[in-house]
């Protein structure tokens, strides 16, 4: 119902998966699934310019992107136990006075808005231990140089190799090509999300029950169910489409939200805190070459240790 905006991801037909959101105002947008085979999370989000023209400038934008894109990276995972899967993130994300030095971000001048949400977008790369890919420009500037708007954010640094951007004949946005490396994996080693306390979680005086029964008479199980082979998956499939379906329809318990950091083991989690802090630092305006060269090795260090502790829990 718009023009530009809007995101998409194509699974291949010989892959299970399970939509774990799709949401979207008039301004952001965001897609995420969970691969089966591939223990993998795939995001895709989109985040409009700033634009007068059409309102999309200044508090609305961030609200938007708070709400849209942000809170549902952490909702969806805090919905997974440990070993956390792997994540791809991606998407355009339009921050062009972002800078990307070692996949990890840092703000140059820009509005107030922008750097907050700039901010949000990094804390959550921290938080996760997601480094960003993408090295070459994807957009021409008027004065031409280039600005990374387009982003590839990873947990396994390993995951994504041969990246390179192309132009494209219908936007004045380059687009991005990669290769992932990823090994089906045995049904056992999957980490599973939590569904242990998705039914205590819910309120059910405040259930819309003639809605949720709606809901449910007008699925075609036959044909929901017809792509899964076992019936493990089919009856996984059940209980996840009625969860979520529950979740749309009746509101939660404020004390029963899932907190994705308390999952993280807690070397991992000092180890984040310990790069969170140095990436501050590194920020800081008065700081020598030296100190700066530093805390840029000293910050590959703990992504060397982060990578191996991740690899060691999978």
């Amino acid at each position: 119902n718009r023009i530009g905006g809007g995101v998409i991801i194509y699974i291949s037909n010989d892959l299970t998966y399970k939509i774990l959101v799709s949401e979207s105002d008039k301004m952001c947008s965001i897609v995420a699934v969970y691969i089966n085979e591939l223990n993998l999370v795939v995001f895709m989000a989109y985040r409009p310019p700033p634009s007068h023209k059409k309102h999309y400038h200044g508090d609305i934008l961030e609200k938007s992107f708070n709400n849209i894109v942000i809170s549902n990276i952490k909702k969806v995972m805090s919905e997974f136990n440990t070993p956390t899967p792997d994540i791809i993130l991606a998407g355009d994300f339009n921050f062009p006075k972002a800078s990307w030095k070692a996949g990890i971000g840092t703000i140059n001048s820009d509005s107030s808005s922008n750097k907050r949400s700039l901010q949000q977008l990094i804390d959550i790369a921290t938080d996760l231990n997601l480094l960003q890919k993408v090295t070459e420009g994807t957009r021409e500037t008027r004065s031409g140089g280039q600005n990374i708007l387009e982003l590839i954010f990873t947990n396994n640094h390993e995951l994504i190799s041969n990246i390179y951007v192309q132009p494209s004949e219908i936007t004045d946005h380059k687009y991005i090509v990669c290769e992932t490396s990823h090994t089906v994996i045995s049904k056992d080693s999957r980490p599973c999300q939590s569904n242990e306390t998705n039914l205590s979680a819910f309120n059910y005086e405040t259930a819309d029950w003639e809605a949720i029964k709606l809901k449910l008479s007008k699925i075609s199980w036959a044909e929901v169910l017809s792509v899964y082979k076992t019936s493990e998956e089919k009856l996984r499939v059940i209980i996840e489409t009625v969860l979520h379906i529950i979740e749309e329809n009746c509101t939660k318990f404020k004390n029963q939200r899932g907190n994705h950091t308390n999952k993280i083991p807690r070397e991992r989690r000092i180890l984040l805190r310990k790069k969170k802090r140095l990436i501050s630092r590194l920020k800081g305006t008065n700081i020598s070459v030296n100190r700066k060269t530093h805390l840029e090795q000293t910050i590959k260090d703990i992504e060397k240790e982060l990578l191996t502790s991740h690899k060691q829990e999978k």
